[in-house]
């Protein structure tokens, strides 16, 4: 079936992204390459959200979609029913406990992270030395307070909201 609205257009790229993913978790790649999917991943299905039904027109440039997006989802009854969640407290409580890790992911994206900040994809520059860092050679896990726990929680998450529905 073609591809009509800019939300079946992201859905559809971040159901990639998700997919991609799951494909390197068993390689040996280094970590950036997960990374950069999450953080693609999360962006295109935050813009999926955002952009409603509909035939609305293209989505505002940001890298800035997958917090605002889960933090709507909230609200979702959907969503939370889905996810098995049966009190909307517990629901919200599981979302609130993703957020920092959303934040610190969309902070990934080169133009929000900068010269001096960790990105998967372009080298930078270490503020305390000088020094250029690789994104091959950097380890993103110690950057973010317990990413290896919630890390697949967000991305079960994310795969869940892309495959059953926003």
């Amino acid at each position: 079936m073609p591809i009509k609205t800019w939300p079946e257009a992201f859905l559809a790229q971040a159901k990639s992204d998700l997919d991609v993913i799951e494909y390197l978790k068993s390689s040996s790649l280094p970590d950036c390459h997960r990374f950069h999917y999450l953080q693609m991943a999360g962006e295109k299905l935050g813009k999926a959200m955002l952009s409603g039904s509909g035939n609305a027109g293209q989505p505002k440039f940001t890298h800035a979609a997958l917090v605002r997006s889960l933090q709507l989802l909230k609200a979702n009854p959907h969503v939370r029913e889905y996810m098995g969640f049966k009190r909307k407290q517990d629901f919200k409580n599981y979302i609130d406990s993703l957020l920092q890790l959303a934040a610190w992911i969309e902070n990934l994206a080169p133009s929000r992270a900068g010269r001096y900040g960790p990105n998967p994809e372009y080298p930078w520059e270490d503020r305390n030395n000088s020094s250029l860092i690789a994104p091959a050679e950097f380890d993103f896990v110690q950057c973010c307070p317990g990413a290896l726990v919630k890390i697949p929680k967000l991305v079960g998450l994310l795969r869940s909201i892309a495959h059953n529905g926003l």
